[in-house]
């Protein structure tokens, strides 16, 4: 479980060869019982760290709409100036970006701020990828429209049920 490769486990548990770990670690990842005692760990793991189906695929779903104007605004002003080449005044242009206060915004479709020579530069989460990888799973979860339902999503909530014990 801590390190998720079946070789380097096999090594370390029983100080074998690379060939006899490669060989014996995969076999050991076919018995039953050990199947199903990592199973029994990761759900454990999961339930420690509070993670579930649902908050993986509320995260997919902000960075899938996430949208710039959450943490920046920007824009232009106009000021007069006088050419020094030929005495008029003129209209100028400024461009100004400032971020938002991070107290006032969820930051997690963020991937990374930078300053650069003209600013700051906000980097977003793929939208497209998380909007791709979230409708992969939803489809492959039983979220789908079937020609019959005018358009609207049926939901199949036995496929995001946590299999267990029998306790649930």
């Amino acid at each position: 479980m801590r390190l998720s490769n079946a070789t380097q486990a096999y090594i370390n548990a029983y100080d074998v060869t690379y060939e006899t770990a490669g060989t014996a670690g995969q076999r050991m990842l076919q018995n039953v019982a050990i199947k199903t005692e990592i199973k029994r760990l990761r759900q454990a793991r999961l339930k420690e760290l509070e993670i579930d189906v649902f908050s993986l695929v509320d995260d997919m779903a902000k960075e899938a709409k996430a949208d710039i104007g959450t943490y920046a605004d920007w824009g232009s002003d106009e000021f007069q100036y006088k050419d020094e080449a030929t005495g008029k005044e003129l209209t100028g242009h400024k461009s100004w970006v400032a971020l938002k206060d991070k107290s006032k915004v969820d930051t997690k479709a963020i991937k990374k701020i930078t300053v650069g020579k003209d600013g700051p530069i906000v980097e977003l989460h793929d939208r497209n990828k998380a909007r791709k990888e979230l409708l992969e799973y939803l489809n492959g979860k039983g979220v789908f429209d079937n020609g019959t339902n005018n358009g609207e999503m049926i939901i199949n909530m036995d496929s995001f049920e946590e299999k267990g014990n029998g306790n649930n």
